[in-house]
């Protein structure tokens, strides 16, 4: 009998028993790469997505990525949107449902907006008054 042949998991490099199509040394290992792929996607996807929008209030859109989702009502918010993307349980319709709630900003007025605790009603009407 031939001895047995070894090859290393791709994930974590351990040595095991080789069987025919096997790269990992069990279902874990194997799901991280499922998993991994599955985020890439949503990842481009809102990269996409945000490619053409720009922050409601002062129009930039120089670097599409770096626009922020802003909730507008507080109450509403049941996980960031980054949260959803980010954690492979999260399917596209409750992103969609979350993003449908939020609002597109610029970094410089999403923390404005949160460090001088104003309302979305009171930031618009102070542009308007400028």
């Amino acid at each position: 009998m031939a001895p047995p042949i070894f090859s290393f998991c791709q994930f974590c490099g351990k040595k095991f028993k080789y069987r025919s199509n096997k790269k990992f040394c069990c279902e874990n290992h194997k799901n991280y790469f499922k998993v991994k792929k599955r985020r890439i996607k949503k990842i481009k996807y809102f990269l996409d997505y945000k490619k053409n929008k720009k922050c409601v209030f002062c129009g930039w859109n120089k670097f599409p990525s770096v626009l922020q989702f802003h909730h507008l009502k507080r109450g509403s918010k049941d996980r960031e949107v980054s949260y959803l993307i980010y954690y492979p349980t999260n399917n596209l319709k409750e992103i969609y449902k979350e993003i449908e709630k939020c609002i597109l900003l610029c970094p410089n007025f999403h923390f404005t907006l949160h460090f001088k605790e104003l309302s979305i009603n009171n930031l618009l009407e102070r542009e308007k008054k400028k």
